[in-house]
């Protein structure tokens, strides 16, 4: 006969681990299945590993009807070819989050400008809900067993996280609505279905395992080991490395393992550099395609190319596989069919050039890097140098 325990595990189902990296610029979104320990990455429906965190509404909002709404880098083009006056970055989604918590401080309103604030957070939270739709597809399970947790780039202002709880909730909860109805959505109202936001450096220490607990045994003054205690390594230092859109971020982290409790992080220094972000190294690179258009085309010298959109978009667009290319190979070519006003631009790119003209930045990311490293580290101390990277 089966005892109730058993019952109740069988009834029970499985809370399903979802991690949601929401960069400046990109997103990505990883589960831990029932049968395994490691985290899987998550593609989209394009086969990426990354999404770009941009949103907006597939046409104008109506009265009456369901709003659908397009992501990514469709979501770029559409912003571009709709003729927008709003730029496509006022769209990225953490952006959004964050003027959405801030609408929630504000207690005016000002007609059109509410408008168009709700559809930036519908944007958000739409965008945050079809990430943890891949996840129910990638897993086979209803969203109502997900339990989501976000993390952002250090230095997140409390606005940021506020907003990104606020959409993220919002964006799963829209998502039970539509998968189990309107009553299941009823039922999880008072669920924490996302349990909060960490810092990127914490999501990296956590998905490379440093805070799992690890017992070594306890050795004697003449060196044998004794199997009857265990005790815990003591302090262990980390140093993340987070090279984004938003710029260059290094992270000084203490894991303390005290006890048998679940070990301890403790941030002992945080560093961001904007002049090395990832966005500055694309527009050097737009900025030497352009230079490379005016230089074949004499015409042009004086026309400022970057003022049409469609020419910005094609130029950065270039200029990020540009950049994935060389870093795997020394040189590459670099074609667009009708850049500006009917004519194309063929560059050819070489890594020594790139190096050339990003020389600064780097240099600064290298003084940055010793400068943190020289403060931080102790004689003696293990480290763990951990390094991420994204908005290129």
């Amino acid at each position: 006969m089966a005892s109730s325990s058993d019952a109740n595990n069988a009834t029970t189902p499985y809370l399903l681990p979802v991690g949601i990296d929401l960069g400046s610029l990109n997103s990505r979104i990883a589960i831990i299945r029932e049968d395994s320990a490691e985290a899987q990455i998550i593609p989209n429906t394009q086969g990426q590993h990354f999404t770009h965190a941009i949103s907006t509404p597939e046409s104008e909002p109506e009265n009456g009807k369901k709003t659908e709404f397009i992501y990514g880098d469709a979501a770029q083009r559409h912003l571009i070819r709709s003729g927008s006056q709003e730029r496509p970055e006022e769209y990225l989604v953490r952006k959004m989050c964050r003027q959405a918590a801030s609408d929630d401080d504000d207690n005016g309103s000002n007609g059109d400008d509410d408008g168009a604030r709700t559809v930036k957070e519908s944007s958000a939270g739409a965008f945050l809900g079809h990430l943890t739709e891949l996840a129910c597809d990638a897993s086979a399970v209803k969203p109502s067993t997900l339990r989501v947790v976000v993390s952002v780039p250090n230095g997140g202002s409390p606005d940021v996280i506020k907003g990104v709880l606020k959409c993220c909730d919002a964006g799963v909860k829209g998502l039970i609505a539509s998968k189990e109805g309107k009553r299941k959505k009823k039922e999880m109202a008072k669920e924490d279905l996302v349990l909060g936001v960490i810092s990127d450096a914490a999501a990296v220490c956590v998905a490379h395992g440093l805070t799992k607990l690890t017992k070594t045994e306890e050795t004697t003054t003449n060196g044998s080991a004794n199997g009857n205690h265990a005790t815990f390594p003591n302090r262990k230092r980390c140093l993340v490395i987070d090279w984004g859109n938003s710029g260059l971020n290094l992270t000084w982290l203490s894991i303390l393992n005290a006890d048998d409790t679940a070990p301890l992080l403790h941030t002992v220094e945080t560093t961001h550099h904007a002049n090395c972000s990832g966005e500055k190294i694309l527009s050097t690179l737009v900025q030497h395609l352009v230079t490379a258009f005016k230089t074949k085309h004499r015409a042009y010298r004086n026309e400022n190319i970057l003022a049409s959109k469609k020419t910005a978009f094609k130029l950065h667009n270039a200029a990020k596989d540009a950049v994935k290319t060389l870093s795997q190979t020394n040189t590459t070519a670099v074609f667009i069919d009708g850049v500006f006003d009917g004519l194309d631009l063929n560059a050819s790119l070489t890594r020594a050039r790139w190096e050339m003209l990003c020389g600064p930045m780097l240099r600064l990311a290298e003084a940055a890097l010793r400068g943190v490293y020289k403060r931080c580290c102790r004689e003696g101390d293990e480290v763990v140098v951990l390094t991420a990277g994204g908005g290129c």
